[in-house]
């Protein structure tokens, strides 16, 4: 894809075709939606959000596993 199509998306210059959407949303997830459109409705907050809290998620148990593993070598 053309950056500088990306670059008119991102400036709200240019909408994405249609076609677009699935593939968009399926590599970069809902965020890149809620950058496209910013005044998006609730749904497509509400689904950021979680995007966001999976990813925290994710990030606290790997902090947790390294924690354990750190806290076992040391006793």
């Amino acid at each position: 894809m053309n950056p500088a199509t990306v670059e008119k998306w991102l400036a709200e210059k240019a909408l994405p075709q249609l076609r677009h959407f699935g593939p968009l949303v399926a590599i970069y997830g809902p965020s890149v939606m809620k950058a496209i459109f910013p005044n998006a409705p609730d749904w497509l907050d509400d689904a950021v959000r979680r995007e966001r809290l999976a990813d925290l998620g994710a990030k606290q148990a790997e902090i947790e596993r390294e924690i354990r593993e750190l806290s076992g070598c040391a006793g």
